[in-house]
């Protein structure tokens, strides 16, 4: 139990570090319904948002990501590098879809979860 709750603390100072963005209070945090993967969604410029993605697999393996979400019409889409995620939010409902390129963020047993994420 404490290491979950330390690993979350070391997981939330450090969201959106390679953006240089600090969201504070405006950050909101989207859980997995059966999972433990999140997105951390933070506004940005022009209805954009800065997203910061994580889900943790057996042993704590994980998969992390973070870029800046552009919107399109109602969905919006991160690049960093070869890894594209999209995603729609509907009232307190995130649905994202992962390429196949963003196997190579995640460790030896974690996975993209995909499926509903809740505030």
């Amino acid at each position: 139990m404490k290491l979950n709750i330390l690993l979350a603390l070391f997981f939330s100072v450090n969201a959106f570090s390679d953006l240089g963005v600090s969201c504070g209070s405006e950050m909101v945090t989207y859980k997995h319904v059966s999972f433990n993967a999140r997105f951390d969604v933070c506004p940005a410029e022009r209805g954009n948002f800065n997203i910061y993605a994580k889900s943790v697999g057996g042993n704590y393996h994980t998969c992390n990501f973070e870029a800046l979400a552009i919107k399109t019409g109602n969905s919006y889409t991160a690049v960093n590098n070869e890894c594209e995620i999209s995603f729609v939010i509907n009232g307190n409902e995130l649905t994202p879809n992962f390429s196949k390129k963003c196997r190579s963020y995640c460790g030896a047993r974690s996975i993209w979860e995909i499926g509903k994420y809740v505030k």
